[in-house]
């Protein structure tokens, strides 16, 4: 720690033997041990010159001894040569003759070099006071290396003729023992690990102080009894804080009892002797005690590791034993879990030992181990010589093998199959001891391995047999296996493994079964059409197959093949072909009859316009003669019957294609039906017969239901009561149905011939009367009761007809009504919320009847006209001058309406919201999805009926044009 915190500290944790790096000593570090022994050394002296007499105590050899045990051999000229520096100038200084130094300097060196030398000789390199035999040596080499270098000091100083006496030699000795006693185990004491543990109980350096104190005192007292206090405080610390605290309480010892000795020397006089003898009995006190102190905290240290040594083990030993235990639990679960059973068979004594499993496996009870003999007689007969054989090759065999599988025989009849390993046990000798084994159950497997080849067996029956071609290929498109099926196309199977699938796909098929793949792998599926592609035979033709693959996965859901299932569909694909020809063709037909139907109903509704229209306005001019009024009626008759043929014909096609759409709309029943049957009540005055309304108290004030098909219902089934009875009456019914949902029923009566029996079912079919040559006496399409089944069932009802022949018929229907709010009618609210204004209309058509018509009906209301007979001219008159509104004709030469329409919402800035009306035969509801996609607000259907005109013109002269506002002709 101090060598790696400063560089500065570098020198001196060398000095304490901190190892940092291994390498040679900087100046710095040369420089500093030999300041630290040039002190020392100098403060011995002084020391020595202060009391009259020899040092009491040399630390600067401990030092260096110190120095050269906690570094490297090759390290040791450099100290020893710092060291020597440090004496030489220390002693210099103390104005030591110049032999003398020299002599005393070589002596130190050698002692310091033999201390450290033997030392290390005895113990190695790792140098620990706290161990008692590193302490032994130690202290040993602290008495025997001074002692020789005092021998020697002794011998040069005779030869220079100085005088030494043996007091001064003991003294010598005394100091550099007690030197190396006291100042080196300090030095290991002030290490980072002895302090830490001298640290740990702060108590400890107040103990010390304590004894410092104590110390001092009693120093004064030089009887022996203070003394001995002094020695047992100090073992006492040694046995409290080891090492560390004997060697700190060994010098505070010795410094405290030299201090007091040198600072009392004037007490002794000229009396050098009793000095010297008292400094000698005071450094064989310190010495002994040290000594003492130092082996009681060494053999307390080696306690110490000896018990954290044993505690270690006995943790390792514990960790070992748990290891062990969980070692034979996880062998038993193991062998638990995978049915493994071991045993042993002793050739000397024929003992068996078993696991527990291997009872389970023999089938037996746990105790005690059945003999040799008797686990031999459950092997079945069949096998005892494989049995046998394995025994014999277990003795012979070096190392263990697989035995050969065996069966037990059991008692309740059973056959388990067994199979394992086993081996040989053999003596120093190499003759064989015992076999042992170990052994599993493997019935299961093989009656799993029995099922899944007979499995395979089914699988590869099935599709060797089957029709279909099965297909497994791996994720590189290899084809793995391929049924006979294959054949079909020519190939033989052998001749299609190991093949690329793609080599057999048609080229513009394989991105999608590409595709299809990659779906498969994340779980997607794909329809059947996907499925389907072309699959090449061997003569090279393509033949169309349907495949259902699906992804093998493994046991990680990783997939690893592709399985399929391909069915020849090239006959079907003809079939489908076929169909989608034969549809294409029915759809062309149904376009041509719609495209039909849409003409014819221009080309008539185009006449029936003028001829309604005109001799509806010709009916109210005044002045007409009778017989003129007469014809007049006559042809507006035969107008309207001929409109309704039109419109039968129009409704059954739309009924037919589904395109019929009701308008629920809440109304009052009685009084609509009333009107409705009031429209007929001519006609039946001028057959003479009379026409009755019956509406019961159960009606309710209003319903909710499409008054517009009601009525058409009504007046169907009225107008025919009226044309097919000759004579007597008609009567129409009215009732509310209670119910879930309540209902309205309409019965329609008439005394007419009646319907016989066995004609009744060609009733409310389609181009169908009940006879065929009723239709030149009172003419119709035969559609009408056909299309009254089609509205009654659309607005949720049913219709039928009770009848006898010659006693009339009874039509009746039922419609779902609901009870609702009453609300004035469309047509009645628009006339009475808009006054009618005098407004600018451009009037566009190619027929110029059709315009002369609306002009004729609208200016007696004092509206303004301007006319155009083509889209084109529509268009520019728009861009001339604002109208307030605009009736258009739709099918027209050169720009048709929805053409002009279109153009003048786009470009003309005066009537871009001016409300556009078509004003048109083609009422199909293709045409008013048209006239809406156009731009066009509303739609009056030809013939023109006055009084729908009158209050769409009411509705919509101007406003303003608002997208998808077209509105459904019910007309």
């Amino acid at each position: 720690m101090l060598a790696d915190t400063h560089p500065i500290s570098q020198p001196i944790a060398s000095l304490f033997g901190v190892r940092r790096r291994k390498l040679p000593l900087a100046l710095g570090q040369i420089v500093a041990v030999a300041a630290v022994v040039f002190g020392a050394a100098l403060l011995s002296l002084i020391t020595t010159r202060m009391s009259g007499g020899p040092p009491a105590m040399w630390s600067a050899n401990a030092f260096m001894a110190m120095c050269l045990l906690r570094s490297c051999g090759r390290r040791w000229p450099t100290f020893i040569a710092a060291g020597l520096i440090g004496q030489v100038c220390a002693m210099t200084l103390a104005h030591m003759s110049p032999a003398m130094v020299a002599g005393a300097a070589v002596c130190d060196a050698l002692e310091i070099w033999l201390c450290a030398a033997v030392v290390r000789r005895l113990i190695g390199r790792r140098f620990d006071l706290s161990r008692p035999l590193h302490l032994a040596a130690f202290g040993l080499m602290a008495v025997v290396a001074p002692l020789i270098s005092g021998l020697m000091l002794f011998s040069l100083a005779l030869r220079l003729g100085h005088a030494l006496v043996v007091t001064n030699l003991t003294t010598w000795l005394l100091a550099h023992t007690l030197g190396y006693l006291i100042v080196t185990p300090v030095l290991t004491a002030i290490q980072p690990r002895n302090m830490k543990r001298l640290a740990a109980r702060p108590s400890n350096f107040a103990i010390l102080a304590g004894f410092a104190l104590i110390t001092y005192g009693l120093s004064y007292t030089p009887q022996l009894p203070p003394q001995a206090v002094i020695i047992s405080m100090v073992v006492l610390i040694a046995f409290r804080m080891e090492m560390a605290g004997a060697a700190f309480a060994a010098l505070l010892m010795g410094i405290i009892t030299m201090a007091v000795l040198l600072s009392s020397r004037a007490a002794f006089g000229q009396d050098a002797a009793a000095f010297a003898s008292t400094l000698f009995i005071k450094q064989f006190n310190v010495a002994v005690t040290s000594a003492c102190a130092l082996a009681i905290g060494a053999t307390l240290a080696h306690q110490r590791r000896l018990k954290m040594s044993l505690g270690r083990s006995l943790d390792a030993a514990e960790k070992a034993r748990a290891r062990a235990v969980e070692a034979v639990r996880q062998a038993q679960l193991a062998e638990k879990i995978a049915s493994v059973g071991y045993w042993r068979l002793d050739l000397a004594t024929s003992e068996i030992t078993w696991s527990p499993e291997m009872y389970k496996i023999w089938g037996v009870e746990d105790q005690p181990t059945p003999p040799l003999e008797e686990a031999l007689g459950l092997v079945h007969p069949d096998d005892r010589g494989t049995a046998d054989a394995n025994i014999k090759r277990a003795m012979v065999e070096t190392e263990a093998f697989h035995s050969r599988p065996i069966r037990l025989l059991m008692p309740d009849g059973s056959v388990r199959h067994i199979s394992g390993r086993m081996g040989s046990e053999r003596n120093a000798d190499g003759e064989v001891v015992a076999i042992y084994g170990a052994l599993i159950d493997v019935t299961h497997l093989r009656l799993s391995d029995a099922a899944l080849r007979s499995s395979e067996t089914r699988y590869r029956l099935l599709a060797d047999h089957s029709s279909d071609i099965i297909l497994r290929v791996d994720l590189t498109d290899t084809i793995l296996y391929i049924s006979p099926s294959c054949r079909s196309l020519g190939w033989e199977p052998e001749e299609l493994i190991g093949r690329k699938r793609y080599d057999l796909t048609h080229p513009d098929d394989m991105p999608r079964l590409s595709r299809i793949r990659a779906d498969l792998v994340k779980g997607i599926g794909s329809t059947r059409q996907d499925r389907e592609y072309r699959m090449m035979a061997k003569d090279g033709s393509w033949v169309w197959v349907e495949g259902s693959p699906s992804i093998i996965r493994d046991e990680n859901n990783i997939p690893i093949e592709l399985v399929s299932q391909l069915r020849d569909v090239t006959e079907r694909r003809a079939f489908e072909d076929e169909l989608l020809a034969a549809r294409d063709a029915a759809e062309g037909a149904a376009r041509a009859k719609s495209e039909f139907l849409a003409n014819m109903s221009h080309e008539l509704r185009t006449p029936l316009t003028s001829i309604i229209g005109f001799s509806s306005l010709l009916s109210e001019m005044e002045g007409l003669s009778e017989g003129a009024s007469h014809y007049v009626q006559r042809i507006a008759t035969g107008g309207q019957s001929l409109l309704a043929v039109v419109n039968d014909i129009l409704d059954f096609s739309k009924l037919e294609a589904g395109q019929v759409e009701l308008d629920p709309h809440p109304f009052d029943p009685a009084g609509f039906i009333e009107d409705t049957v009031e429209l007929l009540t001519t006609q039946a005055e001028n057959k003479g017969l009379t026409l009755g309304l019956i509406v019961d108290d159960t009606v309710p004030d209003c319903i909710e239901a499409d008054s517009a098909r009601l009525r058409q219902v009504v007046l169907n089934l009225v107008g025919n009561a009226i044309k097919f009875t000759p004579e007597g009456r008609v009567s129409v019914s009215v009732t509310q149905l209670a119910g879930e949902t309540p209902r309205l029923k309409v019965q329609v009566a008439d005394t007419g011939p009646g319907i016989p029996a066995e004609r009744r079912d060609r009733l409310f079919q389609r181009f169908s009367q009940v006879d065929g040559s009723v239709s030149r006496h009172h003419g119709g399409t035969g559609l009408g009761l056909a299309i009254c089944k089609n509205l009654v069932k659309l607005m949720g009802g049913e219709i039928g007809v009770d009848s006898e022949d010659g006693k009339g018929s009874v039509f009746w229907f039922t419609i779902a009504a609901p009870p609702a709010m009453a609300t004035m009618e469309p047509e009645e609210a628009i006339a009475q919320s808009r006054e009618m204004k005098p407004s600018r209309i451009l009037v566009v058509d190619d027929v110029s009847v059709n315009r002369e018509l609306v002009r004729a009906m609208l200016e007696p209301l004092g509206h303004t006209f301007v006319e155009a007979c083509n889209g084109a001219e529509a268009v520019e008159a728009s861009l001339r001058e604002p109208f307030d509104l605009i009736l258009m004709d739709l099918q027209m030469p050169g720009m048709d309406g929805v053409s002009a329409a279109k153009a003048i919402r786009a470009s003309s800035p005066v009537n871009k919201l001016t409300p556009i009306l078509a004003l048109s035969a083609n009422v199909l509801p293709d045409h008013l999805a048209a006239c809406a996609a156009a731009g066009m607000d509303d739609h009056i259907g030809k013939p023109i009926q006055p009084m729908r005109l009158l209050t769409k013109v009411a509705e919509w002269a101007g406003q303003e044009h608002l997208p998808s506002r077209l509105r459904r002709d019910v007309a």
